[in-house]
């Protein structure tokens, strides 16, 4: 909890107090009202001037502006003799002033539990972290999510990167700029939900804008993440940060159109185009979906990918729409991997000419990302590794599969993973999660308790999951891009984690070994 947060709280809990204290009879009862509010109304100042303006707090603060003026006009004609407290247990007067605040005291209280103010975890690794981003546009393929013939591909590269250590420069970037877009995209843009992650603003992140890249090595390695569908780079800030802190350059795309919210050098804002991606059949029945959920549930790699086959076919349009954005994305990706050449050579300016090491670079992502991951490192060399954080589309099986390393995340309620885990290429690795739903392998438990209470995340602590994602990713990346390792394991025994791998060979020449790793 930050002290911001921790000044909210009191400043919510010396509200109560005056409340209560409203039916306790006293001679000084509005002397003593005046100074719970004003205490409560100085708190509240300081977790403002602390942490900066934020929508939790406007309930509490009008409450106590209220409160605080009747009091006090209630103190000077009490001691002028003009006002005595009514006869009784307890002070009407007061009591029903508290009253009329109480829910929105309450309103401060819940919004302060479901959007509370939090401390970004601090990567483990040994360089300080360095933001910087691009805005790149690819000339050679047109923008399909609009209607103009001469819109060009457009994207933002969100980069995070080692830089020397004892560099203070540069202020830290917040967590998200655009939260209240984001935010409004994940509760559906509701009416009113815009504001809902807008605070996000107001929290430093690890990573200082423009630092200097660290200069103890000549060549970094490098990571492309990609987001899911529909949310935002900022949503794997842990990640990304972990990974720069050990020493790699990410390169973290939002895909525009296809993120929550992309702002362009402009002020222009592109969001979601949410028809775009969504279905144009009607949703499964009842039969088709507990099929599905039966198939999934399988531990047999070849009755999911059957199974997910045949129940895709019946769905064609559902199968072009997912061919459709994969495209798109692989595109991205590929497009991103050409510009690291141009940034390499000093054709693109910045601080990293002859400073990536491109003969060790890998593609990841969570979901939607994940899928564009495991696409493009089937058809690209350039990737050496590919990380795929819960993503599946019944469309990879029908593309190459990467001969590179892969480690495929999964959660808890399916067993998806493991039709791609399966599949003949190299040393590939498999993790299933229990306790996990999807959304808990990005950060949005850090930002809001609300996802796991509608049922977007699972039972798990938000800080254990991200240490099972970032360090096995970072280890992965590690043991794949710069030790060469084979035969790679999870850094740490989880009693939470089912883990599979299997070396370089057909998937019906190379049995799989299992582990259920132990608590250690």
């Amino acid at each position: 909890m930050l002290v911001s947060d921790g000044l909210a709280w009191a400043a919510v809990a010396v509200a109560t107090v005056a409340i209560l204290h409203a039916l306790i009879r006293h001679p000084r009862q509005y002397a003593w009202q005046a100074g719970l509010w004003g205490l409560s109304s100085i708190l509240l100042l300081a977790a403002l001037l602390s942490g900066g303006p934020r929508w939790q707090l406007v309930p509490l603060g009008l409450a106590a502006l209220f409160c605080l003026t009747v009091a006090i006009v209630r103190w000077v004609r009490a001691s002028k003799g003009k006002l005595q407290p009514r006869a009784g247990r307890f002070n009407a007067r007061a009591l029903l002033t508290g009253l009329i605040a109480l829910p929105f005291i309450a309103v401060t209280g819940l919004a302060l539990y479901l959007f509370p103010l939090f401390e970004m975890p601090r990567p483990s690794g040994r360089y300080p972290v360095g933001y910087t981003e691009f805005h790149w546009t690819d000339a050679n393929r047109p923008e399909l999510h609009t209607v103009s013939p001469i819109d060009k591909r457009a994207l933002t590269v969100e980069v995070f990167y080692p830089a020397d250590p004892g560099n203070r420069e540069g202020k830290l970037r917040p967590v998200m700029l655009e939260g209240g877009a984001v935010g409004a995209s994940l509760l559906n843009n509701l009416p009113g939900t815009r504001f809902f992650l807008s605070h996000l603003a107001g929290i430093p992140s690890n990573s200082r804008i423009g630092a200097k890249l660290a200069s103890d090595h000549q060549s970094f390695p490098v990571v492309i993440f990609s987001h899911g569908l529909g949310v935002h780079p900022d949503l794997h800030l842990s990640l990304v940060e972990e990974l720069a802190s050990r020493g790699f350059v990410v390169f973290s795309v939002n895909h525009t159109y296809g993120s929550a919210a992309n702002r362009f050098p402009d002020g222009e804002l592109k969001l979601v185009e949410v028809q775009a991606y969504q279905g144009g059949e009607p949703p499964p029945n009842a039969q088709v979906t507990a099929e599905a959920e039966r198939i999934l549930a399988s531990n047999d790699p070849a009755v999911i990918a059957e199974g997910m086959q045949r129940l895709m076919n019946a769905r064609p349009l559902d199968r072009a729409i997912e061919r459709f954005g994969l495209d798109i994305w692989e595109g991205d990706q590929r497009f991103v991997l050409d510009q690291l050449g141009q940034l390499q050579a000093g054709i693109l300016p910045s601080q990293f000419k002859d400073r990536l090491d491109l003969d060790h670079t890998a593609v990841t992502g969570m979901s939607f990302g994940g899928i564009a991951a495991v696409a493009t490192c089937g058809v690209d060399s350039r990737c050496k590794a590919v990380a795929d954080l819960d993503g599946f589309f019944v469309d990879l099986l029908d593309r190459p599969a990467p001969q590179q390393p892969m480690l495929v995340l999964n959660g808890a309620d399916n067993n998806m993973g493991l039709a791609l885990f399966d599949r003949p290429g190299g040393w590939h690795y498999w993790m299933k999660v229990k306790d996990t739903r999807h959304a808990d392998f990005s950060d949005i438990g850090l930002f809001s308790r609300l996802w796991r209470m509608k049922g977007s995340g699972g039972s798990i602590d938000a800080a254990h999951i991200r240490k099972i994602v970032n360090s096995s990713v970072s280890s992965f990346l590690e043991a794949s891009l710069l030790s060469g390792k084979s035969d790679w394991k999870p850094p740490e025994h989880w009693n939470d984690v089912v883990f599979q791998s299997r070396g370089p060979a057909a998937a019906s020449e190379a049995p799989a070994s299992t582990t259920e790793k132990d608590a250690g």
